[in-house]
């Protein structure tokens, strides 16, 4: 999980370094928030899985991580709207 995460980081790093130097970078965007908000989902998802039935229980952080991803996941830009972006830079 962890490399995925490294993974998303080196993505949005290299978005916010294309608009630093001027250059084309909504797609480099586009691409870094479609695959983190999939991976939030999958990793929240597999950290409640280790966490088994306390996951959903308040005393544990995971419960609420898996609550506020689905927010993380559509404040950012659904994923759709992500793909639809691509796909119009594609010229599909």
């Amino acid at each position: 999980m962890l490399t995925q995460i490294e993974h998303a980081k080196l993505m949005m790093l290299r978005a916010a370094w294309e608009k630093d130097r001027g250059r084309e970078y909504v797609a480099a965007a586009s691409f870094a928030k479609l695959f983190a908000g999939e991976l939030s989902h999958r990793v929240v998802n597999e950290a409640l899985q280790i966490h088994g039935g306390y996951g959903f229980m308040d005393e544990y952080p995971i419960s609420r991580m898996y609550r506020d991803q689905k927010i993380n996941e559509i404040g950012e830009g659904t994923n759709e709207v992500q793909r639809l972006i691509l796909a119009r830079l594609m010229g599909l």
